[in-house]
């Protein structure tokens, strides 16, 4: 009898260790856990700041871009200008060249 009283306080003892260890293991398994969600927090804020930020700089690129191509094509509408502007010219010259080439011919006539 004696020694089965005692086989089932060694047996209660070492339900009582392993009782202990899983409490212990499932303690340092609840603080991983709370760190673990804790980093996740802290990344998707970290995530959700560099993506507005992300969202700024890509609306303000879209607007120098769009500057840009409006700048453009204000240029090439100038240098279109230029590029008549020159040929009326050249016109006009050409146009008194022979008005000079003409007088001097009827002045000659006479």
């Amino acid at each position: 009898m004696r020694e089965e009283v005692t086989a089932l306080e060694k047996e209660c003892k070492r339900k009582e260790v392993m009782r202990t260890k899983c409490l212990k293991r499932a303690r340092e398994q609840e603080d991983e856990k709370r760190n673990g969600e804790a980093v996740r927090q802290k990344t998707k804020t970290l995530l959700d700041a560099e993506t507005r930020t992300l969202e700024f700089k890509s609306s303000k690129v879209d607007l120098e871009t769009k500057d840009i191509e409006q700048k453009t094509r204000e240029r090439d509408l100038l240098n279109k200008d230029v590029a008549t502007a020159d040929q009326k010219e050249k016109d006009q010259r050409d146009v008194l060249l022979m008005n000079d080439n003409h007088l001097k011919k009827l002045q000659n006539e006479i």
